[in-house]
């Protein structure tokens, strides 16, 4: 009976002393996202975030979107004759975005937040349009711009379960756009049938400030 009781004591100790040389967990520190909140404004971003403190994370974001516009504008001419016009846009824009976090709750990678984040970025963009009246002249112009942005954001982060995350955010981004590049063109047909293409550049830059809200919801792996 006392063997037992010898027995038992030291196998109770041993689990004690393993339960508190058990390593705990390593808190997680880094966080690759994709974020598809932005597909309100046709961009999609991928980011990695790190946490640098307690409380405060660093990001960087790349941030990609395709935009496309058609429109059909109907009108009528002097001699009663009815037709359209047929104009697109499209651009194409590609950004780094970094920012930081500072968490008000909860520790850095998870909890409420807030924070900063800038954007640098270059979009080309085309225009055209034509006549169904005169299908063979047609009118375009094309540029490429340097996009600036500084954005106000405030979210939530939440690990769930042991790698997955989930973010979510709203704020306001204040965007600057300056043309770097562009050109104007004209097709169409002579007198004599042959196609004539006329393309300028276009002299002068012009600039742009634009004050847009901002959605975040992004799915991440915590490592």
């Amino acid at each position: 009976m006392h063997k037992r009781v010898m027995l038992a004591a030291v196998l109770m100790a041993g689990g004690a002393m393993a339960e508190e040389q058990a390593p705990a967990e390593t808190p997680r520190r880094n966080v690759v996202a994709i974020d598809v909140g932005g597909l309100l404004q046709e961009s999609v971003s991928v980011s990695a975030e790190r946490a640098v403190h307690e409380r405060i994370s660093l990001r960087l974001g790349l941030r990609t979107g395709v935009s496309a516009l058609w429109a059909h504008v109907p009108f009528e001419t002097a001699s009663d004759s009815s037709g359209s016009w047929n104009m697109s846009h499209r651009s194409v824009i590609l950004a780094f975005e970094p920012g930081a976090r500072l968490f008000l709750t909860g520790r850095a990678l998870e909890g409420l937040w807030i924070g900063p984040q800038l954007g640098v970025g270059v979009r080309w963009s085309h225009e055209g349009s034509s006549s169904d009246l005169n299908p063979d002249y047609r009118t375009g112009a094309a540029g490429t711009s340097l996009d600036l942005s500084a954005s106000a954001l405030g979210g939530y982060s939440v690990v769930l379960g042991r790698r997955l995350t989930l973010q979510a955010a709203v704020g306001a981004r204040l965007g600057y756009a300056r043309a770097l590049s562009g050109w104007n063109e004209s097709v169409g047909i002579d007198p004599q049938g042959h196609t004539v293409h006329l393309r300028t550049e276009v002299q002068g830059h012009f600039t742009q400030w634009a004050l847009q809200p901002v959605t975040q919801l992004a799915l991440g792996y915590a490592f």
